[in-house]
């Protein structure tokens, strides 16, 4: 498989009403994360650390230029779980999963730029599907 850039990538967030929202236009930076929680086992017979692989996580977050479309989707019910569905390179790798909102935040800085964060963290307990 060759290496591929990351241009032309896409990321879609459902709203409120569970509809999937395209805000590949304002967000400047993404960051997925799919941690996988691991459990020390290691007994008196060791020489180095064992370890057993336990739960996975997913996590999205990012940052955008500030759009009201982008307000629309983050500010909708945070307690409320949305479809997100990250597609990379021309969609050589999408990742789709449930999310929950668990952080936004608005930053205005000196010279007036006017931007958010936010971080999606998996919400129901299955593991995010890679296609």
């Amino acid at each position: 498989m060759a290496i591929v850039s990351g241009i032309v990538s896409a990321l879609t967030v459902d709203n409120s009403a569970g509809t999937p929202v395209d805000i590949s236009s304002y967000v400047t930076q993404l960051s997925i994360g799919t941690p996988t929680n691991l459990q020390d086992i290691t007994t008196l017979d060791k020489a180095a650390i064992a370890r057993l692989a336990l739960l996975k996580d997913f996590t999205v977050s990012g940052t955008y230029a500030f759009a009201v479309t982008c307000l629309n989707v983050f500010k909708a019910d945070p307690a409320g779980s949305r479809t997100v569905v990250v597609a990379l390179a021309n969609a050589a790798a999408t990742l789709t999963f449930e999310a929950l909102l668990s952080q936004h935040q608005l930053t205005r800085d000196q010279s007036g730029y006017l931007s958010g964060t936010f971080q999606l963290d998996n919400a129901d307990g299955n593991v995010g599907v890679w296609s």
